[in-house]
């Protein structure tokens, strides 16, 4: 049997207070989760919001021809490899994990902090969007990125994402692409997205 010690650890390098996504799901965890400090940060006590770390002799070294990605998200610690995952998580009170985001999701918009995750989460769940990226540009702007039908109307999507977020999580501006920049790994290009902002996009009124 594979055994991984799971740790959640409070981050001392970012501030997480009031990140939340209430459609987290909880993760059973088949070890026990350890009783450490971790080199940065704190042991997480139940209901804290902390950065998941994993350890144990099946972690890898590292990652392949890549020393400064390694050195990024790998550690050792007390003689054991660490693999910082950078999932921010909560642990509840039965040591059940809930996966709020990832670090470099997390944002702070209109004074609120807060997951780009929860905002593609919320876009997605709009009929016709088939895929959805958020990003937050030099100036302080939330735009969000979505694909999908033909037949997709921007001012539903914008009116949809007013029910199901509060006003602090809506983004400034709403982009419809027909498909979105990809990288060598398949994966969404943010940073093509993020530089493409600039182009026609469709403005949310101001709140009243």
């Amino acid at each position: 049997m594979v055994w991984l010690l799971l740790s959640l650890v409070l981050s001392q390098a970012a501030d997480l207070s009031g990140v939340t996504h209430s459609d987290a799901v909880p993760t059973e965890i088949a070890a026990p989760v350890a009783a450490k400090v971790a080199p940065g940060g704190v042991r997480a006590t139940a209901n804290a919001t902390g950065e998941l770390v994993v350890t144990g002799r099946h972690v890898t070294r590292g990652y392949w021809r890549a020393p400064s990605e390694t050195a990024m998200r790998f550690r050792d610690y007390e003689g054991q490899r660490e693999l910082v995952t950078g999932d921010i998580c909560r642990l509840d009170e039965e040591g059940r994990i809930y996966v709020l985001g990832r670090r470099d999701s997390i944002i702070k918009h209109r004074g609120v902090r807060m997951s780009l995750l929860e905002v593609e989460q919320a876009a997605v769940e709009v009929a016709g969007v088939l895929e959805a990226a958020a990003v937050k540009t030099s100036d302080n702007a939330l735009h969000l990125f979505v694909s999908g039908t033909p037949d997709l109307n921007p001012a539903e999507v914008n009116a949809q994402l007013e029910k199901q977020l509060e006003w602090n999580k809506l983004p400034d501006k709403l982009h419809v692409a027909p498909d979105f920049p990809r990288a060598s790994t398949g994966k969404v290009d943010r940073k093509a997205i993020t530089a493409s902002a600039a182009d026609v996009h469709h403005p949310r009124p101001p709140a009243p």
